[in-house]
């Protein structure tokens, strides 16, 4: 069991009873350290008894714990009755403590505020120092007496010391002694008005003051109890004043007196209004003049001023506002004159001019000029306009060019000028380019065949292209062309293979295995050692190609697959008829380019012939063929 140490509160104090407020002042400050004798121990206790019932309503306690986990430490404010709170911060510890929430001086404390349900709350711990450090702090408290629960601070100050000790420091504390009232954090007595409302015709005189406007005014002093009391005085003066801004022309009447000039005026009516006290006018006056304006002027059929139309010679008066609001008299001495008209036709050749005025498009105009008396002269004009023509030719041809019986041989711009049917020029402009054929001659060879502008050649000889050239003439090509084939053909004497081409190159394939060079193979015969099916590719000079494949089996049985596939027609301009001369299952067809890359590729369960097509650029592909037993490869051209 803890052991504990009574620390009574027995310090010389000021204490005084100011109405609602019971404030102790605890004079001279006195630092109580509370301390422990071991870890994980309470030995000491700060209580206090807020209202002096001899009841203590809370007590200060230090907590130190040395183990596993490292040192902690705790300062805490004890609640001793369950129902006894302490302003408190929302936020709650890692352990479940709440930390007490810190006031300053004019801070509510009341019902409103939050009164955690901790009765421990924290001035500070090893994880926060919360208010430990923070100086004179005041802490908002609730308290039980009897039935009736009061609303208090307490001013104090706590520090950490280190070890096994804290500091706590109890400089003051006040509650309200009126029941479930509140009070703000530093209050110690309670602050008193009142209000005094007076009216006068001209002046009132208040607590040795003499006011002589309307308007509420204070007066502070202290009250018997030494807390403020402050006094309003509302007062109102009853003499009227009324302001007048007026705006007249000429002059101005007020209470039978005549005003000429602008001006600030004062009239004193007395004791004219419901208090019975004077009524003062004042007068800001300004005066406004009428204006006066005589016009001589001459118009033509009318003559329109401020929206009124004249149509006569003659004296006129019109009567307006001016701009400062008063009457703006015109006397118009007016003479009005009468216009002129006439009328003319006329034919012309893109342009007509009449007076200065240019006219390009036929159609009826009126020119409206001034004749001698000043007024209109309207000229009404019948014009038609022909138009010359204009047209710009941009053309090229070959070796001569024809146009209206002239014939040119040379690129220039040439100018032609006729009259056309309206009997106005007719201008032609033609920008001409000669352009002439052109000759070219070919010299090639090709292996198996060779493309030319779209056509495919396969057989060595010349040959004339006729086309059109960049100018839009004759482009003639002439091909004097060698086509050069390799001889792939082989022949098999039981187990050997033997190029019927020879003193060439050659390279002996695996069918069977993605056409794959048989290393050591390069002669113009081969004997297999094992069965399958197999092919050679000769090079002669720039040409390469390689033969069909050829079946071998080293038991003696002859496979013709290869020399019954054929293709049909070859060349071709995409499809081909594929022919395997008997029904074959399992059958897989591909199609390549020269570079080996895949252009299609398809299967069959059952095939006998099949159309194959190459939908790819003119060139040289090859058909490849493959069953579960043979194999075999055939070179087809496309044009």
């Amino acid at each position: 069991m803890k052991k504990m140490l009574l620390l009574v509160i027995s310090l010389m104090t000021a204490n005084a009873i100011f109405s609602q407020i019971r404030y102790t002042d605890i004079n001279p400050d006195s630092v109580f350290n509370i301390k422990v004798s071991g870890t994980y121990s309470e030995d000491s206790a700060v209580y206090l008894d807020m209202d002096g019932d001899t009841q203590n309503d809370f007590y200060f306690k230090y907590q130190y714990i040395s183990g596993i986990a490292g040192v902690t430490w705790k300062l805490q404010m004890h609640c001793s009755d369950p129902s006894n709170k302490a302003y408190w911060k929302s936020t709650s510890t890692s352990n479940g403590n709440h930390y007490i929430k810190g006031l300053k001086v004019g801070d509510s404390i009341s019902e409103n505020v939050l009164f955690g349900a901790d009765r421990d709350p924290l001035l500070g711990d090893h994880i926060s120092d919360n208010i430990i450090g923070s100086g004179n702090t005041y802490i908002g408290v609730k308290f039980v007496s009897g039935i009736n629960v009061y609303y208090g601070w307490m001013l104090v100050s706590a520090t950490y010391s280190g070890g096994l000790s804290g500091d706590i420091t109890i400089k003051s504390y006040a509650y309200n002694s009126t029941p479930n009232e509140k009070l703000d954090a530093g209050d110690t007595c309670i602050k008193t008005a009142s209000t005094t409302k007076l009216s006068d015709c001209d002046s009132v005189a208040w607590n040795g003051t003499t006011y002589y406007t309307s308007g509420t005014y204070t007066y502070k002093t202290t009250n018997a109890v030494g807390c403020d009391s402050i006094a309003t005085l509302v007062f109102t003066k009853n003499a009227s004043l009324k302001k007048m801004n007026i705006t007249a022309c000429d002059s101005f009447e007020l209470n039978s007196t005549v005003y000429y000039t602008t001006g600030v005026y004062n009239q004193v009516l007395s004791k004219a209004n419901a208090f019975g006290c004077d009524s003062t006018i004042n007068l800001n006056l300004t005066i406004k003049k009428t204006t006066y304006n005589n016009i001589t002027t001459a118009a033509c059929d009318s003559f329109k001023l401020n929206g009124t139309t004249y149509f006569s010679t003659g004296n006129y008066t019109q009567m307006l506002t001016n701009a400062e609001g008063c009457d703006s008299i015109i006397n118009l001495n007016l003479t009005i004159n009468t216009p002129t008209a006439s009328s003319m036709i006329a034919t012309a050749c893109d342009t007509f001019e009449l007076n200065g005025i240019k006219y390009v498009n036929t159609g009826n105009y009126t020119q409206t000029i001034k004749n001698t008396a000043g007024c209109d002269s309207i000229i009404s004009l019948n014009l038609t306009i022909n138009k010359s023509t204009f047209a710009t030719i941009m053309t090229s041809a070959c070796d001569s060019f024809k146009l209206n019986d002239s014939v040119y041989y040379q690129t220039g711009t040439y100018t032609q000028k006729t009259t056309n049917s309206k009997g106005c020029d007719s201008i032609i402009i033609l920008h001409l380019t000669i352009n002439h054929p052109s000759t070219n001659i070919i010299n090639a060879s090709a292996c198996d065949s060779y493309i030319l502008n779209g056509t495919t050649y396969t057989s060595s000889g010349t040959y004339t292209q006729t086309l059109t050239n960049i100018h839009g003439c004759d482009s003639i090509i002439t091909l004097m062309l060698t086509i050069q084939t390799v001889n792939t053909n082989v022949v098999q004497n039981h187990n050997t293979l033997a190029a019927v081409a020879t003193g060439l190159n050659y390279r002996w394939l695996d069918c069977s295995n993605n056409y794959s060079f048989i290393s050591g193979a390069t002669f113009a015969s081969f004997t297999p050692t094992v069965n399958g099916d197999y092919a050679v590719e000769i090079t002669d000079g720039a040409c390469k190609d390689t033969s069909v494949c050829h079946a071998v089996t080293l038991l003696g049985i002859e496979d013709n697959f290869a020399n019954n596939v054929s293709v049909y027609p070859n060349p071709t301009n995409g499809d081909v008829l594929l022919s395997l001369g008997t029904t074959y299952t399992d059958v897989n067809i591909s199609v390549s380019n020269v570079l080996g890359e895949l252009v299609t590729k398809d299967s069959y369960t059952a095939a006998k012939e099949v159309f194959v097509n190459i939908n790819a650029a003119p060139g040289i592909y090859f058909i490849t063929v493959n069953t579960p037993q043979h194999s075999t490869r055939v070179k087809v051209i496309k044009q």
